[in-house]
């Protein structure tokens, strides 16, 4: 799987940069958190339901201007 990570967190680089324009969190952070809260697997769901790389609850994930979880 280490691999299959490295790919994964080369690909979602450009995430932070395109959804975060004019947040005050810089890329770096960004994929700090989704690496604590999902290790880069966009299909991942908490035992409460949050789900997507940064572990979104679905109501918060619905007002989130990204693309949804999953």
């Amino acid at each position: 799987r280490g691999a299959e990570l490295d790919a994964e967190r080369e690909r979602l680089r450009v995430l932070p940069e395109q959804g975060l324009r004019g947040a005050e969190l810089g890329q770096g952070q960004v994929l700090a958190v989704i690496e604590a809260e999902s290790n880069f697997n966009r299909l991942a769901v908490s035992p409460k339901n949050a789900q997507g790389l940064m572990q979104l609850m679905p109501a918060t994930a619905r007002r989130w201007p990204g693309p949804a979880p999953g």
